[in-house]
């Protein structure tokens, strides 16, 4: 599936590409800016370089910015992240990451909560148990 974002406006391709997570990541941005009203996507079922070439290429569907987004768009999953992504979102300022925890779904901070306090046990039993070890009676 090819996925052009299209400015309505200018009568112009904003963004094309093939891949429908970083088409919804770009429809995020355009709606975080302000210019999503002026954008419609449509998806084509061929690939970049046949819609390069056709004169008259064949749509499947069109969508608002909004649509697009509450059609085909997921709840996010960290563990499901490219590791550029998760570098990303490490190395947010603290304003960015404010913003960030409250637009992310409160089952996925319970779920990273919990598994970093399963970490947290991990460790501490490692170190307690290092410190039975090392303990010497007289």
């Amino acid at each position: 599936m090819l996925y052009v974002i299209y400015n309505k406006t200018t009568d112009t391709n904003a963004y094309v590409t093939e891949d429908k997570s970083s088409a919804l990541m770009y429809a995020g941005e355009c709606i975080d800016y302000g210019y999503a009203d002026d954008l419609i996507v449509h998806k084509y079922d061929m690939t970049e370089e046949e819609y390069d070439e056709c004169l008259d290429p064949q749509l499947v569907g069109w969508y608002t910015i909004k649509g697009f987004i509450e059609q085909f768009g997921e709840e996010p999953t960290f563990s499901e992240l490219t590791p550029a992504e998760a570098e990303r979102l490490i190395n947010l300022s603290p304003e960015e990451k404010d913003f960030v925890v409250m637009h992310i779904p409160d089952a996925t901070l319970i779920a990273e909560l919990s598994r970093r306090v399963n970490e947290y046990r991990k460790y501490a039993d490692k170190v307690s148990q290092a410190n039975a070890e090392l303990r010497i009676f007289i």
